[in-house]
């Protein structure tokens, strides 16, 4: 029998059945009967088989089933896919360790990348010799990444150089100390040569599908039947074109959507194919992989942009790009990248590679597509940033994944005007296109057949041509030079029969000259064809020789750098250009959201800013921005709550926090009704108990000197800080704050502008008290940070009475908030009461320690401890157990931390909380997900806060209890929170009400309604399947239900 790796494909149309089927797909799938006969209309088609109509109603076709490569389905290759089955099972999947080519920086270049289980340094050998007896060795880097199954692994990296055209190489990989065997490569003639796209991969993609004649899904056996699919796509290809130089892979190459085991093995059958050791890949990151770093340790991509944000997220996000002969590709990263990095990585690649005669781009999500489930939602959101920027550098051809359809469009160019960002010029098939207008958008089908999709029904006027085959498909990339002349040729084909799915596209121009110039104005815009800008001062893009205006119709070269503009830019990001809005402060300035990412508001622009919110707002890191109005989640995922703002769109919602003032919560409403209290009017009152009133929550702020602070002036140079504002309440987060009198005499906050000015508390945090204020303690000890200081309250806050400066500063103590109780008597049955302050009831935490005693709070005041409210665990007098032994938060309200045991929850106090390894050495934990960056014989290390910490299994991603909030994890344990119904007393210095209070822990899932093109369902989803108003919940696929 031949080996399956040089097997030529036979005609796979049509596959022989023995029998006829007893199980009907469309009711297993969607509870809908199937038709009577075979016989009937048919109106339609699923990946799960084929509908007809019956008596005027839909049915499924029993017998025509499996519109996807079913593997088990085909009597032509049964003999290869049996004896494969066997290897996949026994030798195959379970190799971590396979080899990915990549391109290098140029032709001449090649990259290796792998997995290794030691640490030995990695070296690649290259010879133009079969028997190696000539041969260079180039030597890479290796670093830890983590451990998987009880093995540790290591990320490789090497670069080779000196590659020249028309050549026959040989290599050898060293892999764990070993060299293996020899595999030849080729280089083509750099004036004819091809390239392979594919879209999606996705190998595990089938796994939701039904198996041959079972109502069952496929579940793990998805990743041996897309394993060896992928083999006959790849085979395919090369039969087809004999010498392909490259392969454009346009994301999700794997369809597991986390970092085990199971991804581990769909990129094992990715890499598996032996052709694919002959070929150098260049993949983009597609939504599948972007959630753990597999992507970036199998594939030593050439010129790696990465995330150097200020704001870091946790995605395994970066951008490439590469010159491969006349070629300049750009690999863009389209999950979270900003406009901004956009702009970076397209910048960079032209500045280096101007000549290039083709700019092509690559990347996972359809621009200009129309597949039902991304194109018009999620896939749109870099098209206002991206359509302009491929305008501007005369980018030839986009190609896309995503959307398991395949569309092709007309030309598609820029156009200045709010209401539509892209014009159209026509598109010919089968003749050639002389210098084409504009740029040319290919969405790639699945290219192993594992998942197909549906079509947008609407009309869009950018598309050219679009087909569903449910057949595995690959494009070809042909380049011709010749007498000054350069041609593309684009032809997509089947993978079984090698039909033409859609072509030839034939576009054809003058090699591109740098010699000549149209313009020439002294604008750095002329090298790229463009005057400087004469009127507009307006900023559309940002470039890494100038920045990009628009006038009379075409773009022009404005000469200032961006650094030279934008505060922000020295953290990653641009400045604002249109948005007025500010959607967070923080201590390096206000931001904004703008072309899908954060921005910064330059100082002393002449525009009045609203603000929406006054706080950090962390959804602003993966391009969304917080919502303005208190709401209920409609969705939940790993970045967070999610909810729906009135004009539809998706808006982060920041999870509740306690106000400045510890015991109260914001006020909801920034316009609710104010109470005064010590002179300002903070408190409000929401459902019959007091919360904070947020300072300039909605207010217009205007810029320039200090108004931008509100209703705030400047301080004197003489005037002394009084507070740092490290919580934002009155305005902007740790503005520095002094105290003076105003022309009636009244004492009135200012802004610190001079770095002289100090109250001796502010050191440790503490505000100044103004002047006048009622000692209520003397610290002898120190514990707030200085001995002897005296204290009082201002504004609801601790302040220090600055009556002399004192320099004794011992250590800085986290310190309460909240009115600080006095002592002046002796206690007596409960020491506080005669104080002036009721015995607490029941179990209760500590606030605060003094020489009386510990206080805690209860119904808005202090409250002295006794033994009595210390001798049991917090949790019992709730309904639950004290936890047991060492155990793992699961969960944290205002109670306390809760972990599981026994299938229920139960309080965890200090006694479980587990010791790190890392502590007795002088290092804390880490926390949250950490990457590893150094090892030895203690442990994993990681950095956070400048300083080591280390790093233990709770630093990984863990199994996941669903509670209140969900992750997408393969291990769901569901517990339940009893519902209570208390009454509570709530009683303040200004005002005493009584309320019983129904509370009821919120479920995973609100129905709140879903707007247009969100989810509402699909497998493992858990938020809202209501669709708003008139709009209906539709079955795309088994993981995606969508609102239409």
């Amino acid at each position: 029998m031949k080996k399956f790796i040089t097997i030529i494909l036979p005609l796979l149309a049509a596959f022989a059945k023995a029998e006829s089927e007893d199980i009907c797909w469309s009711m297993v799938k969607e509870n809908i009967e199937c038709c009577s006969s075979d016989n009937v209309k048919v109106i339609g088609k699923h990946m799960d088989g084929t509908w007809g109509e019956e008596n005027g109603k839909k049915c499924g076709i029993r017998n025509k089933r499996y519109n996807w490569n079913l593997r088990d389905k085909y009597d032509e290759t049964r003999e290869e896919w049996e004896a494969f089955k066997v290897k996949w099972d026994n030798e195959y999947k379970n190799n971590f360790n396979r080899i990915a080519l990549t391109p290098g920086a140029d032709e001449t270049q090649l990259n290796f990348g792998w997995e290794s289980l030691t640490n030995i340094e990695p070296v690649i050998r290259i010879s133009s010799d079969k028997n190696m007896k000539i041969y260079k060795d180039f030597i890479g880097k290796n670093e830890y990444y983590r451990e998987l199954d009880g093995n540790k692994y290591y990320s490789n990296q090497v670069t080779t150089t000196g590659l020249k055209p028309n050549s026959v190489y040989y290599y050898q990989r060293k892999l764990d100390g070993k060299w293996e065997d020899v595999v030849e490569f080729n280089t083509y003639d750099s004036n004819d040569f091809k390239f392979v796209f594919v879209g999606d991969p996705q190998i595990g993609g089938s796994n939701d599908r039904l198996a041959y004649k079972s109502k069952s899904k496929m579940n793990e056996s998805s990743i041996g039947n897309d394993a060896f699919n992928w083999n006959m796509t790849v085979n395919s290809f090369y039969e087809l074109t004999g010498k392909p130089s490259l392969l454009l892979s346009a994301g999700d190459q794997a369809d597991y959507m986390g970092g085990d085991k199971t991804q581990e093995r769909q990129y094992s059958a990715y890499l598996l194919p032996d052709l694919i050791k002959k070929i150098p890949i260049a993949p983009a990151l597609g939504n599948h992989e972007v959630y753990s770093e597999s992507f970036r340790r199998h594939f030593n991509v050439p010129n790696p942009m990465f995330n150097a944000l200020h704001y870091k997220t946790s995605y395994s996000a970066y951008n490439y790009y590469f010159k491969y002969n006349n070629v300049l590709v750009v690999v863009i990263e389209s999950n979270y990248n900003t406009c901004h990095q956009c702009e970076k990585i397209i910048s960079k690649a032209v500045k280096e590679y101007p000549d290039a005669d083709w700019r092509i781009a690559l990347f996972h999500h359809d621009l200009y597509g129309n597949g039902n489930t991304h194109s018009q939602g999620d896939a749109q959101r870099l098209r206002p940033c991206l359509t302009g920027l491929f305008d501007i550098h005369k980018f030839d051809l986009v190609i896309n994944g995503h959307d398991h359809v395949y569309t092709s469009t007309h030309f598609v160019k820029f156009h200045d005007s709010q209401n539509k960002i892209y014009d159209i010029a026509k598109i010919s098939k089968g003749s050639v296109n002389e210098n084409p207008n504009g740029t040319f958008y290919v969405t790639a089908n699945c290219s192993t057949g594992s998942k197909f999709l549906p079509f947008y029904e609407g009309e869009l006027d950018y598309v050219f041509n679009y087909n569903q085959t449910f057949t595995s498909t690959f494009g070809v990339l042909d380049f011709q030079k010749s007498d000054g002349k350069v041609t593309l040729t684009i032809n997509t084909y089947e993978v079984d029969t090698h039909d033409v799915v859609d072509g030839p596209y034939i576009f054809k121009k003058d090699e591109r000259s740098l010699s000549s110039k149209k313009y020439d104005d002294n604008s750095f815009a002329n090298a790229y064809g463009y005057p400087g800008c004469k009127s507009t001062t307006e900023i559309k893009y940002y470039d890494e020789e100038g920045s990009w205006g628009y006038e009379n119709g075409t773009w022009c070269g404005i000469d200032v750098l961006q650094e030279e503009l934008c505060w922000s830019a020295k953290f990653g990001y641009p400045c604002c250009k249109e948005t007025t809005v500010v959607e967070a402060v923080d201590e390096n300035g206000r931001w904004g959201l703008e072309n899908g990412g954060r921005c910064g508001f330059i100082e002393g622009q002449n525009k009045e800013l609203r603000v929406n919110y006054n706080k950090k707002c962390h959804f602003l890191d993966i391009n969304y921005k917080c919502c303005t109005t208190t709401m209920t989640s409609s969705y939940e995922d790993i970045d967070g709550l999610w909810g729906n703002e009135t004009n539809g769109e998706w808006c982060g919602i920041e999870e509740e926090e306690e106000s400045y003032i510890k015991g109260y919560k914001w006020c909801s409403d920034p316009n609710t009704k104010r109470y005064p209290y010590n002179d300002e009017d903070f408190w409000g009152v929401e459902n019959g108990n007091w919360c904070v009133i947020k300072n300039n929550t909605t207010t217009d702020i205007p810029l320039g000197d200090c108004s931008k602070y509100g209703d705030y002036k400047c301080c004197s140079k003489q005037t002394k800080l009084n507070y740092i504002d490290s919580t934002g309440i009155y305005g902007i987060v740790n503005t520095k704050y002094g105290v003076e009198k105003s022309n009636t005499g009244e004492s009135e906050r200012c802004v610190i502008t001079s770095t002289d000015n100090e109250c001796v508390f502010a050191r440790n945090n503490i505000p100044c008290c103004k002047p006048g204020t009622k000692i209520e303690e003397i610290d002898e000890e120190g514990k707030r940070g200085i001995a002897n200081a005296k204290y009082g309250i201002n504004y609801g806050l601790i302040c220090g009475i600055d009556e002399t400066e004192k320099d004794t500063i011992t250590t800085i103590i986290p310190t309460s908030t909240t009115p600080i109780p006095t002592s002046t008597e002796t206690p007596t049955t409960c020491w506080s009461e005669p104080l002036g302050y009721p015995c607490c009831t029941g179990i209760i935490e500590t606030e605060y320690t003094d020489k009386d005693g510990e206080w805690g709070l209860q119904n808005g005041d202090w409250c002295g401890i006794t033994d009595e409210n210390k001798k049991k665990c917090w949790s019992e007098p709730l309904g639950y157990p004290c936890c047991t032994g060492i155990i793992k938060t699961e969960y944290t309200d205002k109670d306390g931390e809760w972990g599981l045991q026994n299938g229920d929850w139960c309080g965890i106090t200090d006694e479980n909380k587990k010791k790190c390894w890392s502590e007795p050495l002088g290092y804390p934990c880490c926390t949250g997900n950490t990457k590893t960056e150094y090892t030895d014989k203690d442990g994993e290390w990681g950095l956070q806060n400048g300083d080591w910490c280390g790093i233990n299994e709770d630093n990984t991603t863990p199994s996941t209890i669903t509670t209140r909030r969900r992750t997408t994890t393969t291990t769901t344990t569901t517990t339940k929170r009893r519902t209570t119904t208390t009454t509570t007393t709530t009683t303040t210095r200004r005002k005493t009400t009584t309320t019983t209070t129904t509370t009821k822990k919120p479920s995973p899932t609100n129905e709140v309604c879903v707007p247009a093109f969100g989810q509402c369902g699909g497998t493992d989803y858990r938020g809202s399947t209501k669709c708003c108003e008139n709009l209906r919940c539709v079955y795309l696929n088994d993981y995606y239900y969508q609102c239409q």
